[in-house]
């Protein structure tokens, strides 16, 4: 009697090695995705900080625009916004021809980092 060879057709599909290079393609693009989520969350929490810091010196140099003139002085303290403590001070300066350039800096008290700067010139009376 002859050896028939096995008559199902041959299963087309995927090798163990095949499946090993998959998973690791799949695995660096989901790495390189996780990645670009935590980037994206840490970007999204210093422009928050950022924000935060830039209206507390806003509201400081309409504040030294608002004082008169002879008021106007060296001040530093600590404020809260946005559930957390910013350390502001405000420095005039004068600049002659009767202006004062007010400098208003706000740092993060924990790590004493510069976040926002505001820098005004006003009239003094």
């Amino acid at each position: 009697m002859a050896h028939r060879a096995d008559p199902r057709p041959a299963c087309g599909g995927f090798s163990l090695l095949e499946m090993l290079v998959a998973l690791a393609v799949l695995s660096l693009a989901l790495l390189a995705l996780l990645k670009l989520s935590g980037e994206t969350t840490r970007a999204a929490l210093l422009a928050e900080e950022r924000v935060l810091a830039e209206v507390v010196a806003d509201n400081h140099a309409v504040d030294a625009m608002l004082v008169p003139g002879d008021e106007l002085a060296r001040g530093a303290g600590l404020v809260r916004n946005g559930e957390r403590d910013w350390r502001w001070q405000v420095a005039p300066l004068h600049a002659g021809d009767g202006l004062v350039q007010v400098v208003v800096q706000v740092s993060d008290p924990a790590s004493g980092q510069l976040v926002a700067e505001r820098r005004l010139l006003r009239a003094l009376p």
